[in-house]
């Protein structure tokens, strides 16, 4: 450093660290205090090339082997460091080729301080820490690079919403080494409010009745879009879409309604209609009909008569171009979504081949009273001849 700072010429001083060498350890920070000196690359690239290399597993084993004495051989490990971790197996090889205790706590000594580099690829922001201690968070683009001593390890990977991660591993050489880690959301819940005794199924699943006081909660949900429904009886069904948030409980209130009564048969005359005792009897001809939209498509629809009964679902546009015959027999069940952002009452018809069809009131376009009571009577009709109890969505 006195001979760049006094300025000799830095071909002239390449050459000599050449021809001499250097018996001292070139850091980054004593390059970096050549630079600001003057140092030129020429010297630069001299001292990288003269800088003593670690030695081997081989070439340690080769040096006893070859009969050099142990305390030379201790000298260039202490000089040269080595590059491996040497575990009780590789010691005990130099000793039965002849090290001495000099020689193995030398390199004992020097394979404590051989590093790798570890890169952690895993969630922008996840913390990590390597064997129980913090290493730092990753960056934007998910990676965390850490210098890491050789030999076993375990590594724990933190996020807020995600399960830990966690894996032990073993670094046995310095060649750098990345670990991808993929996080994995931590389950939410869902804490349900409605009536006690009330059947809750989650994505067709089963998850139990609510307690004594109409609530419960069901746990372990994945993050997500999931379908509740609840049921109860002489209510309608309640199917209700829910999004379910990373290790977070999503609270639902669901408010049951009372089954509908069945509807009056179109044409019919109230003053008509038989009494026995104190009580209305509803005569119902073998089919009802409606004046319905059916909904071919995301922006297609088709104007016409729904009828229902007589063990069937028909319907027949307006325009004679849409008919369609659906026997009870092949229907599953039929229930009520509420589309166009909750205003429109949608009636859907499944089949049990999971087919499904989708009707709405003409009279209001699905929208207010007149789409309430087209949806209830509909489902209504359909969910009894089917065997079926009356449910909305």
């Amino acid at each position: 450093m006195e001979l760049v700072k006094a300025g000799m010429d830095n071909g002239q001083l390449a050459k000599k660290v050449e021809r001499l060498g250097i018996d001292f350890d070139l850091t980054d920070d004593y390059i970096n205090s050549l630079r600001k000196m003057g140092a030129q690359e020429i010297l630069i690239q001299a001292l990288r090339a003269a800088r003593p290399q670690p030695l081997s597993k081989e070439q340690v084993l080769q040096l006893v082997a070859g009969g050099v004495l142990s305390q030379r051989a201790a000298a260039l490990v202490i000089q040269h460091g080595i590059d491996f971790g040497a575990d009780e197996e590789y010691l005990n090889t130099l000793r039965v080729a002849g090290a001495d205790d000099s020689l193995i706590a030398a390199v004992r000594e020097a394979s404590d301080v051989v590093t790798a580099d570890l890169v952690v690829a895993t969630s922008p922001q996840a913390v990590i820490y390597l064997d129980g201690e913090f290493h730092g968070y990753a960056n934007a683009q998910g990676e965390l690079r850490i210098k890491a001593r050789l030999g076993a390890h375990a590594l724990k990977v933190s996020l807020a919403g995600k399960k830990d991660f966690q894996q032990s591993f073993t670094l046995a050489s310095t060649q750098a080494v990345t670990l991808k880690v993929q996080l994995l959301d931590e389950p939410g819940s869902i804490r349900l409010q409605t009536i006690p005794g009330a059947s809750i199924t989650l994505d067709g699943a089963n998850r139990g009745s609510t307690g004594a006081n109409g609530e419960m909660v069901v746990g372990g949900v994945s993050s997500g879009l999931h379908e509740l429904r609840v049921s109860a009886p002489e209510k309608s069904d309640l199917i209700q879409s829910v999004v379910v948030t990373p290790g977070q409980e999503t609270r639902v209130e669901a408010a049951l309604q009372e089954v509908p009564p069945p509807p009056a048969p179109v044409g019919a005359n109230p003053e008509e209609v038989p009494k026995v005792g104190s009580q209305n009897v509803i005569v119902h001809p073998a089919t009802t009909a409606f004046q319905a939209t059916y909904m071919k498509g995301a922006l297609s629809f088709s104007s016409g008569m729904l009828t229902v009964g007589d063990g069937t679902v028909r319907f027949q546009s307006n325009n004679g171009r849409d008919s369609l015959l659906l026997p009870m027999a092949d229907i599953d069940e039929a229930f009520e979504t509420r589309g166009d952002l909750g205003a429109r009452h949608d009636v859907h018809v499944r089949l049990k081949n999971k087919k499904v069809y989708i009707f709405m009131s003409d009279q209001s376009a699905g929208h207010g009273p007149e789409g309430i009571q087209f949806a209830r009577q509909v489902i209504y009709l359909i969910n009894q001849s089917t065997g079926r109890s009356g449910n909305n969505r």
